[in-house]
């Protein structure tokens, strides 16, 4: 495996990047806005810019044997992912995962170490993060800002989602694929964690959350932009969320880059 603090580069068969600050990063022509400790599990082949120093931990095809995908054998979308991960990457909010942070501190001091056991530790490690991962997917994953499995045909939905998450419906969605409603909700929860609902909502409030930051909209346009129809419907949600109103978010946001 190798260990770096850089703020560019290409990505390996698995290469994990993460925020040790708030940045800007594109990632193969795309901008993604990363807050600090998020962290993205990114396949083969991608280029990657940042204005900020990133933490990448990148390992070869030939790091992960037949034990370590039997272990992930029940993680279901991380473990599609390895299965063709070229070009495909997942986003992880992982602010306040103390979980998370502590297993990147330990990869990063396990990076000094070479010894008979080291080779050991960094497969638990990393086993250790994909499983915590999968813990918190239901509501640390950022549809909007991954991409997914072409051949995984949940992975299609999720997709789905993430490119209509302003218009769409679960009746929508449900009529695309096939699927009766309540079926499609049912299998949702069970897969995901959360309800159709919920995962909604939270893509919708990541997209604005970044529009806030990123951009010169009004609330009034980045309501509308993101399938809220209402600026005080936006703000009381964005409230729940983040403790914040959408104009003080943006404004601390701001006066943290000067």
């Amino acid at each position: 495996m190798e260990y770096r603090i850089q703020k560019e580069g290409i990505t390996s068969y698995l290469t994990v990047l993460y925020a040790r600050s708030a940045c800007a990063l594109t990632l193969d022509d795309r901008k993604i806005e990363m807050m600090k400790r998020d962290l993205i599990l990114a396949g083969g082949g991608l280029s990657y810019t940042c204005d900020e120093d990133l933490f990448t931990v990148s390992a070869g095809k030939e790091f992960f044997d037949d034990l370590f995908f039997s272990q992930m054998a029940d993680c279901q979308i991380l473990h599609d992912m390895f299965l063709n991960p070229k070009g495909e990457y997942l986003f992880f909010h992982t602010e306040g995962e103390e979980g998370i942070h502590a297993i990147m501190k330990q990869l990063k001091e396990e990076s000094a170490v070479q010894d008979v056991s080291h080779e050991k530790v960094e497969h638990l490690l990393i086993i250790h993060l994909l499983t915590s991962l999968e813990r918190i997917r239901p509501h640390a994953l950022a549809v909007s800002n991954s991409t997914m499995l072409a051949e995984n045909r949940f992975g299609k939905i999720m997709k789905y989602l993430g490119e209509h998450y302003a218009e769409t419906s679960l009746k929508d969605i449900a009529e695309v694929f096939g699927y009766h409603p309540d079926y499609l909700s049912t299998r949702f929860k069970k897969i995901t964690g959360v309800t159709f609902q919920e995962k909604l909502l939270s893509i919708r409030l990541e997209r604005a959350q970044y529009l806030l930051t990123s951009t010169n909209m009004t609330i009034e346009q980045i309501a509308e932009e993101v399938g809220f129809h209402d600026k005080s419907w936006l703000t009381k949600k964005f409230c729940e969320a983040y403790g914040t109103t959408p104009g003080r978010y943006r404004r601390s946001r701001r006066e943290s880059k000067v």
